[in-house]
């Protein structure tokens, strides 16, 4: 009787699992091709074809749905042309621009369909071609990375201006995941611009974006850029439409926007708490089938920062907040939380205040870091005065920004090699006058570990697990030393490099009580000392670094030419069925 019972829950719960699948495991989308026309005005001309395969599921259609604003990049605006099957009729849809996307739902809610089905979605794309001072650029991402299902085959044809040589024109494209630098694809250059296919399927949230060179001067219109990321105001090449005043709309955007507010902050917690913060290690061919062998100490004689470069062959913002804060425990500067309120929401900042004890330094790195927070430069370049302090929201738009991030890498790479960890970076043609970014990822492939380097990573590696380890059952296991509360500030600019702060705080709440002599927090909202919201402020502090390296006004955004990924540049985003 048990036996028949328990075959009935099977038999129920097999039912149920059976259900529960998504509608999007049977789809598939069997070929997604985009045609990008370069206007010489500064618009693209894009048609998708997506032929759609709903399999058995009897749906009404697809959702396309595109971003409107990418990460330092211009605001996109979008204008619908058509939208037709593979035989040119013409699809009902509607439009949605709310939320930060543009977003087609095509297909009739009174119809089902089934199988397959091309839909061809052109419309216009303008403020997408990026300036910089020695070429202009379409960062695209070609195909997003938000799309639930499989992408059997995919192909992007880019169309250059009759105006422009392809032979003058430089183009590359990455490939898997949001953030992924792989490049499983393949570049064809043709008589009017280029024809790039991925060499493989692309899997569910996968997608492809590319990046295209042209010369300057040729292509007007260029996408405009403001300090906040954000689109000016107003007309935007004669595309964006005026307004007029309405009532209702009035009334519906003042009950409106205190809703969205709250769904954005929402939304904004919830992308925090799900974020994948850790960078990646990349390891070296050598060590990819050995075990990690778990270490307590970071390699002798390498800063934080050397580590991190070192661990993902990257210098970024995250790298400098390290410098910052160990700068700050060794005595050099003091750190001042401030908190305001606007609006009602809380604002955080950091003044950085010098103790004036800068003489003992040597790592070049940490050298460049204290004099871009305390040396201030005229016009020229020249240092005119030195300063006490300065806010970490003053240097957002300090001129000096991006020379000081170019010298810091220059100098670190250097540095490596002198030390023995790395062989001297050897850089030519154009991909070099573009290796130093402002967000500092065309150093990925500047430089290989020696066989000191090689030894430096594999202690790198396992005092990365031990740092990032909570449970107490494993930390004894592996008999580690016993945590004394100076080892959480001795240790904390590492687990900053590795992205594990709050975990390494975990291991010290109850033991560390007070904030460290080198904060002051007599203006933050922190009443009461916690470790974990401490250690939570140093999130923001990474985040704040983040926004004082973007690139300065010349330029209209990030280049996919140093620090490209799959996912990035403008476009992208994704659909699914409905």
């Amino acid at each position: 009787m048990r036996i028949v019972r328990w075959s009935y829950i099977f038999v129920v719960l097999s039912f149920f699992s059976f259900r529960l699948v998504p509608v999007y495991a049977e789809e598939a989308i069997n070929s997604y091709s985009v045609i990008a026309r370069i206007q010489t005005q500064g618009t693209v001309m894009i048609s998708e074809g997506i032929v759609y395969d709903f399999g058995t599921s009897q749906r009404h259609g697809i959702i396309r749905k595109i971003p409107t604003q990418s990460q330092q990049g211009p605001k996109v605006i979008i204008s619908t042309n058509s939208i037709n099957d593979a035989n040119r009729h013409a699809y009902h849809y509607t439009i949605d621009e709310s939320g930060g996307s543009y977003t087609w739902k095509i297909g009739d809610a009174d119809h089902t369909v089934s199988g397959e089905h091309t839909y061809w979605i052109n419309y216009t794309a303008s403020n997408v071609i990026r300036h910089f001072e020695d070429h202009d650029e379409l960062y695209w991402n070609a195909i997003g990375t938000e799309w639930p299902v499989a992408i059997a085959k995919a192909q992007v044809d880019i169309q250059l201006p009759p105006e422009i040589s392809a032979d003058k024109t430089q183009a590359i494209c990455f490939t898997g995941s949001q953030g992924s630098k792989e490049s499983d694809c393949a570049i064809k250059k043709t008589v009017s611009g280029y024809t790039i296919t991925p060499t493989r399927p692309l899997l569910a949230s996968e997608g492809m974006t590319i990046s295209v060179s042209i010369p300057t001067g040729i292509v007007s219109g260029l996408a405009i850029l403001t300090h906040d990321g954000q689109t000016p105001q107003g007309d935007v090449n004669g595309l964006a439409g005026v307004s007029s005043f309405s009532l209702p709309r009035l009334l519906f955007s003042f009950f409106m926007v205190p809703f969205g507010i709250v769904l954005f902050f929402i939304f904004f917690i919830w992308r925090l708490r799900t974020i994948k913060r850790a960078p990646k290690l990349r390891i070296p061919k050598e060590l990819k089938n050995e075990p990690v062998v778990v270490a307590y100490e970071p390699p002798q004689g390498l800063a934080p920062v050397d580590v991190g470069v070192l661990m993902d062959r990257a210098l970024d913002p995250r790298d400098v907040s390290s410098i910052i804060i160990d700068l700050a425990i060794q005595g050099y500067i003091k750190i001042k939380y401030l908190d305001s309120k606007i609006l009602g929401f809380h604002q955080t900042d950091y003044d950085f205040i010098t103790l004036n004890n800068n003489t003992r330094l040597q790592h070049p790195c940490y050298l460049s870091i204290y004099a871009l927070l305390f040396n201030q430069q005229d016009a020229s370049g020249s240092t005119s005065s030195t300063r006490d302090h300065v806010k970490m929201s003053e240097l957002k738009y300090s001129s000096s920004m991006k020379t000081t991030f170019q010298e810091l890498q220059s100098s670190l790479n250097a540095y490596l090699a002198v030390q023995g960890y790395s062989l001297a970076p050897v850089a030519s043609g154009f991909m070099s006058h573009l290796s130093f970014s402002v967000n500092g990822r065309q150093i990925q492939k500047a430089f290989n570990l020696t066989e000191q380097g090689i030894d430096a990573f594999r202690q790198i590696r396992g005092f990365k697990e031990y740092i990032g380890m909570v449970e107490a059952g494993k930390i004894r296991l592996l008999d580690a030393p016993e945590l004394k509360p100076e080892a959480f500030e001795k240790f904390l600019p590492y687990a900053m490099i590795f992205g594990v702060e709050k975990q390494w705080a975990q291991k010290f709440e109850g033991l560390v009580t007070q904030a460290p002599k080198w904060v002051d927090m007599s203006d933050s909202s922190m009443t009461t000392f916690s470790l974990l919201s401490f250690a939570n402020s140093l999130s923001f502090l990474n985040n704040g670094m983040s926004s004082v390296f973007t690139p300065p006004s010349s330029s209209s955004g990030s280049s996919g030419f140093s620090g490209g990924s799959s996912g990035g540049g403008s476009g992208g985003g994704g659909g699914g069925s409905w």
